[in-house]
């Protein structure tokens, strides 16, 4: 019996709501920190040619429509290379022919990022920050117990 009134005693600190946002939390601060890697990784070793934006795809969002820049590219070994950037919005900065600076991983050209992309730089930060925020709430629901 008393193992039993030992566990009621913990179960009224478990709080559902607060632990979903502790998931979701570690799930996009996790996806904050790998994209964050995969770019350094990338930028620092890397080969940076030059490449075209050849056109958009657009995807339809539950709420929003977003185009993704379409880059074509050389590797130095001389493979051509056309594929979605996976990083866009609505109002993305690039244009159909402008021409940009492509770094790609040298095992894997499909892996790749556009330098001096800012959304590209910004993502990784911006999921740590709603991570934090989340993180809070769930400590706001823990405490209103």
């Amino acid at each position: 019996m008393s193992t039993l009134n030992e566990l009621l005693k913990w179960a009224r600190y478990f709080n559902p709501e607060a632990i979903f946002y502790l998931i979701i939390a570690g799930v996009v601060i996790g996806n904050g920190i790998a994209s964050y890697i995969k770019r350094k990784k990338i930028l620092s070793g890397g080969i940076a040619v030059i490449g075209e934006i050849v056109g958009f795809k657009i995807r339809f969002g539950a709420q929003s429509l977003s185009r993704f820049p379409v880059v074509q590219f050389s590797t130095k070994e001389g493979k051509r290379i056309k594929l979605t950037y996976g990083t866009g919005g609505f109002l993305a900065s690039f244009k159909k022919g402008d021409e940009v600076t492509v770094v790609y991983d040298k095992n894997r050209p499909s892996s790749f990022l556009i330098k001096g992309d800012d959304l590209g730089t910004i993502v990784p930060l911006l999921c740590f920050v709603v991570g934090c925020v989340m993180i809070i709430i769930a400590i706001r629901q823990f405490l209103s117990n």
